[in-house]
């Protein structure tokens, strides 16, 4: 039997990868965008997509991964600053929330982050070596000052 390449979990990632990547506000900008790359799908099957990856509504109005979305809330309302030296990444926090940051960054699963460690208000995060230090920071200086994590 002949194996389709254009899987769902093709199209999941495709889906993930366009809402880390644009400002999609609606089923119908996904289920184009899916077209264009060759994919026959409904309006039906881009609903049930969205509903697997628990995609969620931004406060801006954008789609995000729940996980994002996350994260973003919990940089707003805990983190005080963010900076680095070489690969290592500061982050400082409310008191008691080190460990509440750190495990949301860990469940997001930023590329480039090998790992985290929290105290009560501070946090090393280790970026690899083969990642700019500079992009990371960036990310969670971004997610620190914009409260729908756009730019």
């Amino acid at each position: 039997m002949k194996t389709n390449s254009k899987t769902k979990e093709n199209r999941h990632n495709l889906i993930r990868d366009y809402i880390k990547g644009s400002k999609v506000r609606s089923q119908e900008e996904l289920v184009s965008h899916l077209q264009k790359k060759g994919f026959a799908v409904t309006q039906a099957t881009v609903s049930r997509d969205i509903a697997e990856l628990g995609l969620v509504k931004s406060g801006a109005g954008f789609y995000a991964l729940a996980e994002d979305e996350e994260l973003n809330n919990i940089f707003q309302s805990l983190v005080k600053t963010v900076k680095y030296s070489g690969n290592i990444v500061v982050i400082n926090t409310m008191p008691a929330a080190a460990q509440t940051v750190a495990r949301y960054i860990d469940k997001a699963a930023v590329s480039g982050i090998m790992g985290s460690v929290a105290g009560d208000d501070t946090i090393f995060v280790l970026i690899a070596e083969s990642v700019s230090n500079k992009a990371i920071v960036k990310k969670f200086q971004e997610l620190k000052e914009n409260p729908d994590g756009s730019k």
